[in-house]
């Protein structure tokens, strides 16, 4: 389906000057210039794709980048059932519920911005209503550059705290996902290098975290299929998306969609990743 588009688009008399700055970052980076017209690894097109927000499209990138419009998108896709539940939400922290949602159970968390969720736990709660204020005060585009975060609004919410069996984690997979069809999946297991998998749940020799690919793995979810088709009925209409979805066993949870992972830093181990992976890119939307 065609994802919502939003009223705003990137001030026009900026572009140029973040075109330069994102080619002096990947200069300084990787030491030679961006190919921005002929872009071969992923890295160079999540550079490329970084700068061509910047001109055009890029508000549909928005509108699925904010943690709450997405949702919309997600009820339209795949489904409400896919949705973790909200407490609340609103722009002034000082109205937050936080009290009410003190048993260990909420998170508080902002819209515009990528991590700074908190655990809301019982005591006093102006320390994070402080921090709150403070996040919205940010605007997550002056981070790297990332065209889409610019006009997100600033809102905060609380969710419902997504946990696992017997108190562990959830499993946290990131699907790579190119032309609608996932190649790559990513599982955050509490490990320091987040393994990577083929589609067939079969470990590769692949890691960017800590340059140390994983030397074993873990079990595959019993729905992998289901995720694997959750996941490419949301990345239909992209080149390139990263889904982050939940397994908890007995459900899968929508997480977020990422555009440009790490804003394009990611230094692979093996590095013949980064164009094989690049490879698998065909179109920069």
């Amino acid at each position: 389906m065609t994802p919502p588009v939003s009223t705003q688009a990137f001030p026009a008399e900026m572009a140029w000057w973040a075109e330069a700055q994102i080619g002096a970052r990947y200069y300084r980076q990787f030491g030679y210039p961006l190919p921005l017209h002929a872009p071969h690894t992923f890295r160079e097109k999540l550079f490329a794709l970084t700068v061509h927000m910047h001109r055009r499209r890029t508000r549909r990138y928005t509108q699925l980048s904010g943690k709450l419009a997405v949702r919309r998108y997600v009820r339209k896709c795949i489904g409400a059932g896919y949705l973790s539940r909200n407490a609340w939400m609103g722009t002034d922290p000082d109205q937050a519920p936080l009290e009410h949602c003190s048993n260990g159970g909420w998170i508080a968390k902002t819209n515009h911005g990528c991590g700074g969720h908190r655990l809301i736990t019982a005591g006093n709660q102006w320390p994070l209503r402080h921090n709150l204020h403070q996040q919205l005060q940010q605007n997550y585009y002056w981070m790297a550059l990332e065209a889409q975060y610019f006009h997100i609004q600033r809102q905060l919410y609380i969710e419902q705290l997504v946990q696992g069996q017997r108190e562990l984690p959830p499993l946290n997979c990131r699907l790579w996902c190119f032309g609608g069809c996932v190649e790559l999946l990513q599982v955050d297991d509490a490990s320091p290098c987040n393994p990577f998998y083929s589609r067939n749940w079969e470990l590769l020799d692949l890691s960017y975290r800590n340059r140390v690919p994983a030397t074993h793995g873990c079990a595959a979810p019993k729905d992998l299929a289901g995720m694997l088709h959750l996941a490419e009925q949301l990345a239909a209409p992209f080149g390139f998306v990263r889904v982050n979805l939940y397994n908890l066993r007995e459900q899968i949870l929508f997480s977020e969609q990422t555009f440009t992972p790490l804003a394009g830093g990611l230094e692979f181990s093996p590095s013949s990743w980064d164009e094989r992976i690049g490879a698998l890119w065909l179109d920069l939307d």
